[in-house]
């Protein structure tokens, strides 16, 4: 008798099996796709409204009665304006499921702009499929209103000329194989809409019009920025300075200038609020504007990390130690007064002067005047609201009489030695240095100029009105340098200083040090020369097996009590005395958490003391482990369960 066959089962149905003393029995039972519900999408943002599933909370931010959710406004921190109503032509459309379907190519139809890109065809060269592929990042590129006579025109171009037919024109670039996919009604439509209601359409169109009314040849249209330019500010009047003109290699490159003819394609910054609209003139149909740097963050910063960095001052009431901000009393401390009145006053504006400079949206847009309050206190982004009483001193300041609201802070002993402002912020939290970083960073001080001429009879009497140079005016942007800046570059002092110095450390694996050689030097010299191959964690390895009075320090500490001799190649021990002592420190190479044995060996370089060899670094309370990630999770690190600031120094 022939054994009986098992039935064979499908790869995607297993099967269980059901043994008994008399058979054996194969019951197939189906596996089904396990279903994970996620719960329904119901959590609402509180701060935007924006709805969300409970699994996409902030976790160290939520609470069981109160989650957060940081993908949308950032907590807050982000203010967006609410969208507008779409057009009625477009609300109609976005019924359409003709229109739905080939949205894409309407879109393309009538951007103003085209997609740049370098892009790399030298992979298509074989017999493959073929391969779009790009080189670096791609942009937005915008050309000149009207196109070369030898050229048809696109993008930009065909809304400027040609208007009669303008439909077919559009048409032309999206035909397949003769037939038309695209609805001219449609298109039709769409034109009309965005010549009624797209800001940037009227503009060039306006442009356009104008200089056909004027008779002129060549024009252009400025699309200008918005990005914050910290550099350009007025003198102080009653003083010199030097104008050097022509040196400005950052100015305008976020503006987009658009000439009617012949005009180089350029590429379009993405911090201009024009990026997005003149690509996708479908989602912003009224030409609103797009991200920009100047997005309305709430509370002045974006930031939630804090870290208290000052010891000085520990409570509110220290910082009136520090700094003021209030008149001081004009009998006792007069100089002081003369001084603080002169310089450290703002404005006024607000109510008291609605066309100050400062004034936007009838709003100071330094939010002066302060409010008035009894003592210094801190507010929950850790920035200090220094003390402003109400009922003492006022001052006369140009015919108005303003209170403490319009004071900068400032520090007393400084006034009483320089007679200048000088502005005193207290920076509680390390994030809030950036304030600092705004001053070093902004650039070179600058300055806008029209030159202008005289022309009348030398003595006369008469006043005759200064004429411009050319028709137009010519505005000329150059660097401003005060007289203080000239004269110290004239003396020759330093211009910067980095305190304290830092020296980068190598790290690499043991036989994996890069080497630098000429490429006619012979392989056999170089490997008989001592010095190839010599790095700074070599000779770390190396001097602590002959000095022992640096086996008390990490590598990254090493540079505090040794100096690193590029000539020779080795550490010397530095000789500090009682008047001369070190403050350099050391940093280890960054290395990407991604780059496996050299990673953990950055960690460990930072944690082990006194090593003699690669074998030492690795080596943990006396075992010595086979890789750098074993020794790593000796010493407790683990990558996944442990910030990065505690792991790398």
């Amino acid at each position: 008798m022939f054994p009986r066959k098992r039935r064979k089962c499908s790869a995607s149905v297993p099967s269980i099996s059901r043994h008994s003393r008399r058979n054996l029995a194969v019951v197939h039972v189906p596996v089904f796709p396990v279903y994970y519900d996620c719960g329904n999408c119901s959590c609402i943002c509180e701060f935007c409204g924006a709805m969300f599933w409970y699994n996409e909370r902030v976790l160290y931010l939520s609470w069981a009665d109160n989650l957060r959710y940081n993908k949308c406004c950032k907590s807050g921190t982000i203010v967006l304006p609410l969208p507008l109503s779409p057009p009625v032509v477009l609300s109609q459309l976005f019924e359409d499921g003709q229109f739905i379907h080939n949205i894409r190519a309407y879109n393309s139809m009538f951007s103003m702009t085209s997609f740049g890109a370098k892009v790399d065809d030298e992979i298509n060269k074989g017999r493959g499929p073929y391969v779009f592929k790009i080189s670096g990042q791609i942009s937005h590129r915008i050309g000149s209103f009207f196109s070369e006579d030898s050229l048809q025109p696109c993008f930009l171009q065909l809304y400027m000329c040609d208007d009669e037919n303008e439909i077919s024109n559009r048409l032309r670039s999206f035909c397949t194989n003769g037939d038309v996919v695209l609805s001219a009604d449609v298109i039709s439509s769409l034109s009309h809409m965005l010549d009624t209601h797209n800001e940037y359409v009227r503009t060039f169109k306006t442009a356009r019009d104008m200089a056909e009314s004027m008779c002129l040849d060549s024009y252009g249209v400025c699309l200008f920025n918005n990005v914050p330019d910290r550099r350009y500010g007025p003198p102080a009047p009653g003083t010199l300075g030097c104008i050097i003109c022509g040196d400005d290699v950052t100015g305008g490159v976020y503006d987009i200038v658009i000439y009617s003819m012949y005009g180089l394609h350029q590429r379009i910054s993405k911090l201009h609020p024009a990026y997005m609209p003149l690509q996708y003139p479908l989602l912003f149909p009224y030409g609103e504007d797009g991200w920009s740097p100047k997005m309305c963050i709430r509370g002045g910063s974006a930031y939630e990390y804090r870290s208290l960095t000052n010891n000085i001052i520990q409570e509110a009431g220290d910082v009136d130690r520090y700094i003021t901000a209030e008149l001081p009393d004009p009998a006792s401390e007069a100089d002081l007064y003369r001084t603080v009145t002169t310089y450290m006053l703002h404005g006024p504006c607000g109510l008291l002067n609605i066309r100050a400079p400062c004034m936007q949206d009838m709003k100071c847009t330094k939010k002066f005047p302060k409010r008035f309050v009894e003592s210094n206190t801190f507010d929950e982004n850790g920035y200090v609201r220094y003390r402003r009483r109400s009922n003492i001193n006022h001052v006369l300041h140009n015919g108005i009489i303003v209170d403490n609201g319009y004071v900068a802070p400032y520090n007393k002993r400084l006034y009483s030695r320089f007679d200048a402002h000088i502005n005193v912020e207290y920076c509680r939290w390390n994030m809030m240095i950036k304030y600092l970083f705004k001053y070093i960073s902004k650039g070179v001080d600058r300055v806008r100029l029209t030159l202008q001429k005289f022309e009348g009879h030398c003595g006369g009497s008469t006043y005759i009105p200064p004429v411009a140079v050319n028709e137009i005016k010519s505005f000329l942007d150059g660097r401003y340098t005060c007289p203080h800046e000239v004269a110290w570059r004239i003396l020759n002092f330093s211009i910067h200083e980095c305190y304290p110095a830092v020296r980068v450390l190598h790290v690499h694996l043991e036989g994996m040090q890069p080497t630098i050689f000429k490429e006619s030097a012979r392989l056999d010299t170089l490997i008989d020369n001592p010095a190839f191959g010599v790095t700074m964690l070599t000779e770390w390895l190396h001097n602590n097996q002959k000095d022992s009075r640096g086996v008390r320090l990490t590598y990254n500490e090493y540079p505090s009590k040794y100096k690193w001799d590029t000539h020779a190649k080795a550490w010397v021990h530095r000789a500090v005395t009682v008047t001369s002592t070190s403050t350099t420190i050391g940093r280890l190479a960054y290395v990407h958490p991604t780059a496996g044995e050299l990673f953990y060996l950055r960690i460990l370089l930072s944690h082990q003391k006194g090593c003699k060899s690669f074998v030492d670094v690795r080596t943990i309370r006396g075992q010595t482990y086979s890789t750098f990630q074993d020794a790593c999770e000796a010493l407790g690190f683990d990558r996944r369960r442990q910030g990065m600031v505690n792991i790398l120094p």
